[in-house]
């Protein structure tokens, strides 16, 4: 069994589906402290100002889930309001101390991976404190998680050029745990309405001829989510015009009509506009 077809075993089954577009509120949740510039500045300098779209994306996740109607972790104090209200040094002094909460956990993830200089072996020790929070259910993480697992997974398929090459059979089992990682990541984060998840998911199937009509599916369903949200805007744009472009393309094999297939295309020119309608297919 091929990696990618491993990977599109049971990715469907995170139900996506439209009603997740209508899971999000406008606004901030009103329990978040009020902060300035200056104090964000001095905690984390220029951190935040990330051309990292891994870093640009969990910070949106986390924003995300704080402005659920349903929203899951509301007692929990996570995120950059929280970490310069309380200090860096309370959020230490807590990890110290033994406690794993998930505030604690991402909090101290961030201080890591935002930090203004450079930490040694900030990275590794980030994935493991998000990788705890994800075991407790917090999406965000998964979704940083998916991300970190998808990567390791391209490095793995990789020639490692001037190495050993590796046993087709060793690649495979390697690339198929891995594989399985990313899948159960992907599936939280992209149950939960996120797009950039639900974006990764599309393509992958997509690629292989066996599940385009499923990879297709899934895509509309991104698209759909990335336009009932103008938060997106950013962070997802070239994933929204790829996937545009892949439904426009292939759509037909499918069967979808030509007219179904150019009103995707006309919404290349409507998504920095305020025509954001989802084609009524």
């Amino acid at each position: 069994m091929t990696v990618r077809k491993y990977i599109a075993i049971g990715i469907l089954a995170a139900s996506i589906s439209a009603a997740s577009c209508d899971l999000y509120a406008s606004s901030p949740a009103d329990t978040a402290p009020n902060v300035s510039i200056e104090e964000v500045k001095a905690i984390f300098g220029d951190g935040l100002n990330t051309d990292n779209p891994v870093l640009q994306r969990l910070l949106l996740a986390i924003g995300m889930e704080r402005t659920r109607h349903d929203m899951t972790f509301q007692e929990q104090k996570i995120g950059v309001p929280y970490i310069v209200d309380a200090t860096p040094e309370y959020w230490a002094t807590k990890f110290a101390e033994g406690d794993k909460r998930i505030d604690t956990l991402v909090n101290s993830a961030l201080l890591l991976l935002f930090a203004d200089s450079p930490i040694p072996n900030a990275d590794l020790a980030a994935v493991q404190l998000l990788n705890e929070a994800a075991s407790k259910g917090y999406w965000p993480a998964s979704s940083y998680m998916a991300e970190f697992y998808v990567a390791r997974l391209i490095e793995q398929a990789a020639d490692p050029q001037g190495s050993i090459p590796m046993s087709v059979d060793y690649l495979a089992n390697l690339g198929k745990a891995t594989a399985e990682q990313a899948m159960g990541h992907l599936n939280v984060c992209a149950s939960a309405g996120f797009a950039p998840c639900q974006y990764r998911i599309g393509f992958w199937l997509s690629d292989s001829a066996a599940d385009l009509n499923n990879g297709l599916t899934v895509l509309r369903e991104a698209i759909r989510t990335t336009l009932a949200d103008a938060r997106y805007e950013g962070y997802v744009d070239s994933s929204f015009h790829e996937a545009v472009t892949r439904i426009y393309e292939k759509g037909a094999e499918i069967g979808l009509s030509e007219t179904a297939r150019n009103q995707y295309l006309d919404l290349l020119t409507k998504y920095s506009s305020v025509e954001r309608i989802y084609p009524s297919l």
